[in-house]
């Protein structure tokens, strides 16, 4: 959670660092993979919160 202009935002520090988005979408690997990772660590949460 990271605070910007008064408003919070929930994500990982790895999605918001500057350029993040825009290396994705260029498909930059690294980029890539924090995205991957990041993606299986909230599913895997949420689906334990279902059980």
């Amino acid at each position: 959670m990271a605070s910007a202009y008064g408003r919070t935002r929930l994500a990982d520090a790895r999605w918001q660092r500057p350029g993040f988005w825009s290396d994705y979408h260029r498909g930059d690997p690294r980029a890539r993979a924090d995205y991957e990772h990041v993606k299986r660590q909230l599913l895997t949460a949420d689906r334990q919160s279902e059980s």
